[in-house]
């Protein structure tokens, strides 16, 4: 079939006749299939070039639905004519072909006689258009998606995960039992803090955390004694003379009783600090008076190399154990 061209719109009445005439060429068809199968009388062609124009006109799918009928007939015509071709014993012959090329190419009341007679009654440009249009790159599209055998994939069957054994406890809650090869940077300052503070018993907030070398370690200390608050190892309170108080927690000095505390229930220390806060706090708190001492960077960097380097060693020790 040819390429549609852009139709034109088509009014009801348009579209009815359009369907009447293609119903028409379809009882054509079918009552004229016999005549339509031999090679010289050229009606398949004629019934190609029909469908062809009557395609022009489709603009809906009821018209494409009977289109597409129409050349599924003509396809069978064709298919038809093929086979008897290809059953014949003598096949085609030389003189039957030129018979068709006369009937094509000459345009008179007598093309065979006048083809025969008359060299210039064939139009030769007509022949090499239609020997070009063979040669024509047939627009296609590619829909495949893989490999024509490829196998569909086989789902696996779900295997429960098998829960490794689990290892002893390396990092116990309590502060006190930590091993040395065990502690990260905030547990010894969490150490360290708790035992500043049973030495002292309490003190002011803003003296313990405070740190004039350096406003990062401030924070951290803060932090920290958050930690040690929300552990109950230490407590905090209002002082109406020295402001905010913090001491530690023992079975002798046991934290004081907060109303509408559960005693399961975790307490958490927050305060907030910027450098302005920072400035202000090292105006009050003398350097002399600071209780953290300041954490050099060298030396924790050499501390946590050493503990990992313990670490290693025991996991050695212990493979090594029969």
């Amino acid at each position: 079939m040819a390429e549609p061209s852009p139709a034109p719109r088509m009014g009801p009445e348009d579209r009815r006749v359009v369907r009447n005439k293609y119903r028409s060429m379809e009882y054509d068809i079918a009552k004229n299939s016999e005549t339509m199968m031999a090679v010289h009388n050229g009606q398949l062609q004629k019934a190609i070039s029909d469908a062809n124009e009557l395609h022009r006109q489709v603009t809906k799918p009821r018209e494409h639905a009977i289109d597409a009928n129409i050349f599924k007939e003509i396809s069978i015509a064709g298919a038809r004519a093929t086979e008897r071709l290809v059953n014949r014993q003598a096949g085609r012959t030389i003189n039957d072909f030129v018979i068709a090329l006369r009937h094509l190419c000459v345009h008179t009341s007598n093309p065979q006689e006048d083809g025969a007679n008359a060299p210039t009654a064939f139009q030769w440009q007509e022949l090499s258009d239609r020997v070009a249009a063979a040669f024509r790159e047939a627009p296609g599209a590619s829909c495949m998606l893989g490999a024509m055998d490829m196998q569909a994939k086989v789902r696996k069957a779900a295997a429960r995960r098998q829960e490794r054994p689990k290892g002893e406890v390396v990092r116990p809650e309590e502060v006190e039992q930590i091993e040395e090869q065990d502690k990260q940077e905030t547990d010894r300052n969490m150490e360290e803090m708790y035992e500043v503070l049973e030495r002292l018993g309490s003190c002011p907030v803003a003296e313990l955390v405070c740190n004039h070398k350096c406003f990062a370690q401030t924070v951290e200390n803060m932090f920290t004694l958050s930690f040690l608050v929300r552990d109950s190892k230490v407590f905090v309170w209002h002082d109406e003379e020295r402001g905010l108080m913090v001491q530690h927690v023992n079975r002798s000095h046991p934290a004081p009783a907060v109303p509408g505390k559960r005693p399961d229930e975790q307490l958490q220390f927050v305060l907030s600090a910027t450098i302005e806060d920072w400035e202000l706090m090292k105006k009050v708190v003398s350097a002399r008076d600071t209780k953290m001492k300041h954490r050099d960077q060298s030396h924790l960097m050499a501390l946590n190399v050493a503990a990992r380097g313990a670490a290693v060693g025991t996991q050695h020790a212990d493979r090594a154990e029969p």
